[in-house]
This record gives structure tokens, sequence and C-alpha cells, in this order.
């Protein structure tokens, strides 16, 4: 297979075409290859194949949160977003914890269109696998069961696992228990929850030495503790969302915000300008979407009459087509509410929900709102959604084959862009099984326009 057009590495441009072998691997660049396959226009960049290495894709051994998403949903939404491997995270039910549960997680999701690296969790009890692998620790109570009720009892845990690659929730148990019930969910899971926590774990990077991360950042004053971290050599790295750039609490309304809630919560604009301005000076490495497929009827189970609410604790032994039937009955139930007791409907905004955002389709389109809208480069975007996601995952045993640059011996996998086609995020075309995009309604200044994964387009 033979491509044609403008590339985008971190590094630089490169225009020409690409040949890529039978084994989905970049044999050769240049200028004149031979008749290219695919070819694309100046309006077209063609990146190294996107990652995203934050997702909760919710599929494990029971099977009881495919009503959420499976690998399979998944993947196709990472398709639909330009993604050609995902890193996913570990609060399942039955959480990938030891070499066999692992193993069983790894086998759920090998045949998939796109590649997934699968995060193993830390837990209080648990112990480092025999392989290299990427670990998550939840600092606090988050979504799921597997997390710590104190510092002290953290670092008894990350003592055990020196010198591996460990990505942490930041939030400090503490001071979310003290806050729990403040009014509003930005309230609840206040700043200092996070700053605290960050300072925290990058204590603990740096003690035990591990390759470290640190997720979904929210603070843009949280940063300068990583900057500091970073001037003297701590091995860290930092991720941010989508949404925590894109949105801050001034948009926050009695409409919005149980679509936008999420951990940790939005802060304020001189947050999301600091993360903007991280981004672009390196202390922020990677957008990572966080994306949490919940069903809307999950979303706005507040809204709802008591025997609708009931139904709710039973999702996993409804059928799909149960569940998108509760799905159209939650949503219009929350648009009469809306309109025929607006007092009541507004007392219920900041009612704790269901926290989460589902992400994944939109990731590539959001790269266009960052070049067109934040002036970032394409080289710019090509560092953060492909460079360094790419060497994250290339240091673990799982990764069979080279991420996140356009040159020879990578993977031949791409996300072309489409920056002058803009795209109405609607709904109906999500293709996660949540069904539902927090940017349904808005547009993006571009689009995905292909992807191709190990030489073959998606």
């Amino acid at each position: 297979m033979i491509l044609e057009g403008n590339f985008y590495n971190h590094d630089g441009r490169f225009k020409g075409q690409v040949k890529c072998n039978d084994q989905g691997i970049i044999e050769a660049m240049g200028e004149s290859l031979g008749q290219a396959d695919f070819a694309f226009g100046e309006d077209e960049l063609i990146f190294p194949g996107m990652g995203d290495i934050h997702i909760h894709a919710r599929e494990d051994e029971t099977g009881t949160q495919l009503y959420k998403e499976s690998f399979a949903t998944a993947a196709a939404a990472a398709v639909n977003g330009g993604v050609v491997h995902v890193a996913d995270m570990p609060n399942n039910p039955v959480p990938p914890v030891d070499d066999q549960s692992y193993a069983n997680k790894c086998a759920k999701c090998s045949d998939e269109k796109v590649h997934f690296t699968l995060y193993a969790g830390i837990g209080p009890d648990t112990n480092p696998l025999t392989k290299t692998v990427p670990y998550k620790a939840f600092m606090g109570p988050s979504i799921g069961d597997l997390f710590f009720k104190s510092q002290s009892e953290l670092e008894t845990t990350i003592e055990r696992y020196r010198g591996q690659h460990v990505s942490f929730h930041c939030e400090d148990p503490h001071i979310l228990d003290i806050s729990k019930n403040n009014a509003t969910h930005s309230d609840r899971r206040p700043r200092g929850a996070a700053n605290t926590a960050t300072a925290f774990a990058l204590y603990l990077i740096e003690k035990y030495e591990l390759k470290g991360k640190l997720c979904h950042f929210s603070t843009g004053d949280g940063l300068e503790l990583v900057r500091a971290a970073k001037a003297r050599g701590v091995s860290v790295t930092v991720e941010t969302t989508p949404q925590q750039l894109y949105w801050d609490t001034s948009v926050l309304d009695d409409d919005n915000k149980p679509w936008l809630q999420m951990n940790p919560a939005f802060r304020d604009e001189i947050d999301r300008k600091g993360l903007l301005a991280g981004l672009l000076d390196g202390t922020v490495d990677y957008i990572a979407t966080d994306h949490a497929p919940h069903r809307i009827c999950e979303k706005l189970g507040r809204y709802q009459p008591i025997e609708i609410q009931k139904k709710l604790s039973g999702l996993s032994s409804m059928s799909l087509e149960e569940i998108a039937e509760l799905d159209e009955i939650c949503l219009k139930n929350f648009e009469e509410l809306k309109k025929n007791d607006p007092e009541f409907f507004s007392s219920l905004a900041d009612v704790n929900g269901v926290s989460g955002t589902s992400q994944l389709d939109t990731y590539g389109a959001f790269t266009t709102w960052l070049m067109e809208d934040q002036n970032f480069t394409p080289e710019q975007v090509a560092k953060v959604t492909a460079f360094n996601p790419g060497e994250f995952v290339n240091q673990f045993e799982t990764t069979p084959v080279k991420f996140g640059q356009v040159a020879e011996g990578y993977a031949a996998s791409f996300t072309v862009i489409n920056k002058n086609k803009p795209w109405t995020v609607d709904n109906n075309d999500i293709q996660s099984r949540s069904g539902w995009s927090p940017f349904h309604g808005a547009t993006f200044p571009g689009s995905v326009s292909a992807v191709f994964h190990l030489g073959k387009k998606l």
C-alpha cells in the first residue's frame, strides 16, 4: 500500500509518499515510490495513527458492564475519532491485578481492529505482575472500588512497585471526604484535593523511582509542581483531557451539568488556559480523553421518577434494546421536566450524579479546534496525540509494533484530518455504546477523513 500527501510528525512535515509492507509496517518514504493507492489533498493532514492512552472500555470476564461498552464498540468509537490505539483502565468489576486476571482481560480484546494496551490495577493488597505493563493507582474514590483510603496506605503499596510504570488519579481522599457535602460537584471535588494529591504523587514517583504519569490533569497552578519536578529530573508525564481544555466552570449551567460531571471536576478559566499553555510548552504530554461510556439513563438518573430510578440499578440484566428505550425515556423526561417544572429541574442540577463523559468518538475532530482556534501547529498536535502516546505504549510487552511516527519500521497506521471540512457533532453519529457526546451540537472546524491501521483502511 502506498499513501501520498502531507505527513506530519512531531518534528516536522514531509510531503511525498509512504510505502507499507504486507505486515503493516512502513518500509519506505520518498517522492516517487509508485502509484499511490490513496492520495490526499492539501486540506488533508496525515498524522501518525493517534493514540488515546486513557479510556474505560468496561469489558471484563464478568460481562456485567457490556451495556456501557465492549472492546468492539470502543474500537468502533476509536476509529470514528481517528484513533488507532487505546489504553484501557482497570476499574472493572473484576479488575486485572495479577497475571491471571490481566491475561483474562487481554484475551477479550486481542482480535479488535485497533490496538489495546491494558493497565493493571493497584490496590491495597496487590503486587506487580511478572511482565512489563502500565499500572493505575486511584488515590481516592472515583468510579469502581479500586482505591486507597489514606496516603499511608497508598505509600505502603507503592513501595512494592518501585521502578514500575504507574499512573495516578490525583485526588486526595481526606479532602474529598471533608468536602463531600459541599453544594456543587466542583466544590465536592475541589482543586485542593487535586493539588495535594499531585504533590504526594510526585513524592512517590521520585522516592520509589517510578516512571510516573498524572492522569486527566485539571489545575493550572498544579502544573508548577510538575514543572519543578521535571526540572529536577523526576520521571513524570502528564495527561489532560479535551473537556478540561474546552470547557471550564463559567459554561456550567442547569442544562449541561449532568453531562459534564466528571472526576476531577471542571476548574475555572485560569486553569483551562493554564492547561492549554502547559500543552504548548511541553509540561502536559498527552491529550487523553478519560472516555467514560455511561448510558444516557445513568447520566440523567436524578431527573427521573422513582419507578425509573429503581430500574437503573438493574441495567446489567436488561437487553441492549431495553436500555436504549430507557435512554430515550430518560432524555424525554429530562426535557419535559426542564419545560414543565423549571424550579425543580434547577434544584437537581447540583445533586451528585454519575461522573464521566463519552469522548472517544470526537478525539480527532477536537484537534482541529486546537489548530484553528488555539493556534497549535500540526506538529504540536502530532506530538501530544501521536508521538508521546506512541512512546508511552511502546514500552510495554503487549505492544507488538511501534506507534507514534511516520518513519521506517513504525506501524503503518495513520490518522487523516481534513482541516477544512467542519463536523457538527450529533449523538446519532456516536459509535460508542453510550450513544451520546457532551459535544452534541458543537461544530469543529475540521473532521476525520480516513483512518489506517497496520496498512489497512478502516
